[in-house]
């Protein structure tokens, strides 16, 4: 069970990587969006909540598929799998 200290920087992690995402979003930086979203999905597994981290790698993995960077998209597809993802968010994003 987390404790005060590091549910404190999980929010400070998800502020953090939410304005990285509105930046990279008014920057159109596909590539910062991608990594973000990873990141987000990691946090939001460490948190426990599995669906929003699904959601967030899903956006991930279909961004860096977007910009030909398979490798990572794979990677991306690895947590997802390894985290139990159900693959029919397909509709979302």
């Amino acid at each position: 069970m987390p404790n005060i200290r590091q549910a404190r920087h999980s929010c400070l992690a998800d502020e953090h990587f939410l304005k990285s995402l509105a930046l990279n979003e008014e920057l159109g930086r596909k590539e910062g969006l991608a990594n973000q979203y990873g990141n987000l999905g990691n946090v939001y597994e460490a948190r426990g909540d599995l669906e929003k981290a699904c959601r967030a790698w899903d956006k991930s993995r279909r961004l860096f598929e977007e910009l030909g960077a398979k490798d990572r998209a794979e990677k991306v597809q690895k947590s997802m799998e390894e985290a139990g993802c159900d693959q029919e968010e397909d509709g979302e994003g």
